[in-house]
């Protein structure tokens, strides 16, 4: 649909090698997080200190991402509609909505 998307990664699904364990603790040739996308993998078994974390990371893009003025162009995000150029430019009151929804 042509919408920039991205996230971010903490990588607790890779699997740690012997060098990574005595880097971080737990076992080696398991997961970062064993329980990711598991039954144990649930409020009780957050890491607060890397949630903190990534949420600074989320708090930084947004708040850089909101503040680009440009920003389709940074994104490199597609015009390629007459509808989707004029949306580009115009003000958001006077595009033909219906609903959520940009219609032509």
């Amino acid at each position: 649909h042509g919408i920039p998307a991205g996230g971010l990664d903490t990588g607790a699904e890779k699997v740690k090698d012997m060098e990574l364990r005595g880097r971080f603790g737990g076992l080696a040739n398991t997961a970062f997080d064993p329980c990711y996308h598991q039954e144990c993998d649930d409020v009780a078994n957050i890491a607060f200190e890397e949630l903190q974390l990534m949420a600074g990371a989320v708090a930084h893009v947004l708040q850089n991402l909101s503040s680009t003025p440009d920003l389709r162009h940074v994104l490199r995000f597609p015009l390629t509609t007459p509808l989707h150029r004029r949306a580009a430019t115009a003000p958001l009151k006077s595009l033909p909505y219906q609903g959520s929804h940009l219609v032509a």
